[in-house]
């Protein structure tokens, strides 16, 4: 059942790429490029994980039950494009958001 799930995962963060893709080739200006661009990768990344978890790779078996390591990868890596996305579409001063993603990564690192 997990498999399936993840499968799902792949499958919706693919096609959110190429939604993201298509609509940071055709936005109407700077501003929605970047926003576009932003989402375009937190979804290519997470489907590129989401892959490996659905492959069998980035997962170990401990006290008899799977846990998957890669989907802490996935949060490491798209968790500052995600907080980038999000002030970005707040328009918060740029040391603002430099802020809160070294809070971001001091929380996920402890």
């Amino acid at each position: 059942m997990t498999q399936t799930w993840l499968w799902i995962g792949v499958m919706s963060m693919a096609l959110g790429s190429v939604f993201f893709g298509f609509g940071a080739n055709n936005a109407k200006n700077e501003r929605w490029q970047i926003l576009y661009t932003l989402n375009f990768f937190i979804c290519l990344i997470a489907a590129g994980l989401y892959l490996a978890m659905a492959l069998g790779l980035g997962v170990n078996i401990i006290n008899g039950r799977p846990t998957y390591w890669v989907g802490f990868v996935t949060w490491f890596c798209s968790t500052p494009l995600l907080l980038l996305d999000l002030t970005f579409l707040t328009s918060l001063h740029p040391t603002i958001c430099s802020v809160i993603i070294r809070i971001s990564a001091v929380i996920h690192n402890s």
